[in-house]
């Protein structure tokens, strides 16, 4: 069993321990021994966690709290209370604002928004601003959702959505919140995970003890201590909720937030229109290179009419929605079912009720009736819209799996005051990440990040490596060594390669990520391009192996493509430009090579460097201005070799054997006069081999 920090485990040790609290053990109890994590000498427990005794908290009307800890009495609510040093309680006036109110929320008495804004976006995407205004707008660019657009001393923050084409609908897939110096990315169906400024993090997290990032249910939840709380349930539906001091200072599709749903088509310079695509438009985010459109595909939009929307009313159907006796009347005083009864119909009818679209429109509109304490009724049986979960767990209508996580075992989790339909974990286990996992097989928590056990990350300046035992975290000493980066690879930080080498040899073929394998066959093959062929630094290498007179297979030739010629040099030190024999040393264009004893050298402006030996060995040295750009059978150079296994369609093939065959360019022969030539290009003819 992993311990906090100051503390140890025991297999029978006191089940009364002494505590701050009276530094005392509670008297009355003569519990037996358990087995435990257990202070160390020199420290107590305070709470959650084990301090120095000198760092005890105060007892203040029967409660305890812990050092500088700031609390509102519940007997005196105009007084706002800190536990100092040496036990003393400091309390002064302080009223709660003018939209705000005293009361208990995640568990703390506190000056809490008497009223918030709710923004949803839903399906296709289906928008419902803070002031209730209703729209459809079907962008499949990167949207500003949400935003502080006047800012009076209140927290900034930015909520960023980015959707995509889903059939012939959009949808959500990928919201980002900016909040405190931080980007929380959460994407969709990546369930118990999100992304910190770009590093792949598992759930539960808090950070700064300001942001606080949960599993609920199948959503997940980021609040911050200043009231924003954002729901995704990383399928299609996103719930945003702002404290009302945000009242009429917000933009973004949500709107502005004054109370007025009559101007909430309102676009940054505050101009008010009534083309929803132009409003829509004008919060978008400019990427360069992205894809996509302001609109429905093509500019025409699903259309449905009234019989084929009709399939879709019956209570079996989107009807459940609306119907007072199904399982979710209870839930209509709070949430208006018509606009997710609109919306359920429009997808369905919009996909040809493909893809489970009615079961995620039916558990949208649960989510909303959750978010508002409603105790809906059962509405998924094993053959509709059955929940699948993983092994250990089951289906609960109304679970609160935030605090049934391994996280939760060590000190309490800030969870919201609802409780979610989703997976919840067996009797005798706990919430790993996205697995329910025994008791004593949980991990750790560090500095807020919950770790499985046997987990690992370095810290930003790849100085330092932790990793989660027996006992708790260890961290040691780590560094980069030469010709490495510390840098993130999909959301991982680590020591990644600043040059790279694809070899392709007699017998053995290896990719820019280290993925080897052989035989390399025979014939030519596209080794390495720039993916980018609109791209003025487009180049293409294609290595032409061949088994000449029964000899074993090498690399006869190579061919350099580039926007406006080609190179073909040979492994007897024979060299053509653009179907014309040269000499060594030359330049042409972007390429340069020289001719030694026993290889060739090209080098490709100043990312890429080729050897040819006169034994047919080719080696293909790429630097870190390629990582990541890189097409072909040398792979894409991502520090990442499960990936090179694949088809220039993407496709994943079995072997190198089949790569190589997957990045077959046209034959070439032997033969001089049975050369052919690749497209574009003509290709000279091979005198000496």
């Amino acid at each position: 069993m992993s311990c906090p920090i100051n503390s140890h485990y025991e297999l029978c040790g006191n089940a009364c321990p002494v505590t701050c609290y009276g530094l005392s053990s509670p008297t009355g109890c003569d519990s037996p021994c358990k087995e435990a994590c257990y202070c160390d000498d020199g420290f107590i427990l305070s709470g959650h966690k084990c301090v120095p005794i000198p760092d005890c908290g105060c007892v203040y009307q029967d409660l305890y709290y812990q050092k500088n800890e700031v609390f509102y009495p519940p007997s005196q609510c105009n007084q706002r209370c800190q536990c100092g040093a040496d036990g003393i309680v400091e309390c002064q006036s302080e009223a709660c604002g003018p939209k705000e109110e005293l009361k208990l929320s995640n568990g703390v008495w506190g000056c809490h928004p008497g009223s918030r804004g709710r923004c949803v976006a839903s399906g296709d995407p289906h928008y419902i601003s803070f002031d209730g205004r209703r729209f459809d707008f079907q962008g499949t660019c990167t949207y500003n959702f949400a935003g502080v657009v006047v800012d009076p001393g209140l927290v900034n923050f930015s909520v960023v959505v980015e959707n995509e084409r889903y059939g012939k609908a959009a949808v959500t897939r990928l919201v980002v919140i900016n909040v405190y110096g931080y980007m929380v990315a959460i994407q969709r169906d990546m369930r118990s995970k999100v992304k910190v400024n770009r590093e792949l993090v598992k759930l539960p997290l808090t950070l700064d003890d300001r942001i606080v990032i949960n599993q609920e249910g199948a959503n997940v939840v980021l609040q911050t201590d200043f009231g924003l709380k954002i729901l995704y349930d990383t399928i299609y539906h996103v719930i945003l909720e702002v404290p009302s001091s945000y009242h009429g200072k917000m933009g973004g599709l949500c709107g502005n937030f004054n109370g007025d749903d009559q101007d909430d088509l309102q676009l940054p310079n505050r101009q008010v229109v009534k083309n929803v695509n132009v409003f829509g438009a004008s919060w978008k985010v400019n990427i360069t290179g992205a894809k996509c459109s302001d609109g429905c595909d093509k500019g025409v939009c699903p259309v449905c009419d009234a019989s084929e929307l009709e399939q879709y009313n019956a209570t079996s159907s989107c009807g459940m929605i609306t119907d007072p006796a199904g399982p979710f009347g209870a839930c209509h005083s709070k949430v208006d079912p018509y606009k997710y009864f609109n919306d359920c119909t429009y997808d369905s009818c919009a996909i040809d009720g493909k893809d489970n679209i009615l079961c995620k429109s039916l558990q949208a509109y649960a989510a909303a009736c959750h978010t508002t304490d409603v105790a809906i009724s059962s509405w998924r049986t094993p053959a509709f819209c059955p929940m699948p979960c993983p092994v250990n767990s089951h289906y609960e209508l109304c679970t609160r799996t935030c605090e049934q996580t391994c996280a939760s075992l060590w000190a309490p989790t800030k969870c919201t005051d609802s409780c979610f339909e989703g997976c919840e974990c067996d009797a005798g286990y706990a919430l790993d990440g996205d697995t329910c996992v025994p008791m004593d097989r949980c991990g750790c928590v560090f500095d807020g990040r919950y770790l499985s056990e046997g987990e690992s990350f370095v810290s930003a300046d790849c100085l330092q490596q932790c990793k989660c035992q027996a006992g708790g975290v260890t961290c040691s000493a780590f560094s980069c060594r030469e010709k490495e980066r510390c840098d993130l690879v999909k959301g991982v930080r680590g020591c990644y390669k600043t040059e790279a080498e694809c070899s392709i040899g007699l017998l053995k073929f290896v990719t820019f990520d280290g993925l080897s394998g052989g035989p390399i066959g025979n014939g030519p093959i596209e080794a390495a391009s720039l993916c980018n062929r609109n791209s003025s630094a487009w180049f293409r290498v294609v290595a032409d192996i061949q088994s000449c007179a029964g000899a074993p297979a090498s690399v006869a030739r190579l061919h350099i493509f580039l926007p406006k010629g080609l190179m073909t040099i040979s492994k007897s030190k024979k060299v053509w430009v653009n179907g014309r024999s040269d000499v060594f040393p030359i330049t042409f264009g972007r390429l340069s090579a020289s001719a030694k004893d026993h290889s060739i050298s090209v080098q490709i402006d100043v990312d890429m460097k080729i050897k040819l030996s006169d034994a047919g060995n080719v080696s293909i040295h790429a630097f870190e201005g390629l990582s990541e750009l890189v097409c072909g059978a040398c792979g894409n150079f991502n520090n990442d070799g499960s990936d090179d296994l694949s088809s220039p369609a993407g496709e994943p093939v079995a072997n190198i054997k089949q790569l190589i065959e997957a990045w077959k360019a046209q034959d070439l022969s032997c033969n001089a006069e049975n050369d052919k030539t690749l497209p574009g290009f003509a290709i000279p003819g091979n005198t000496a081999m």
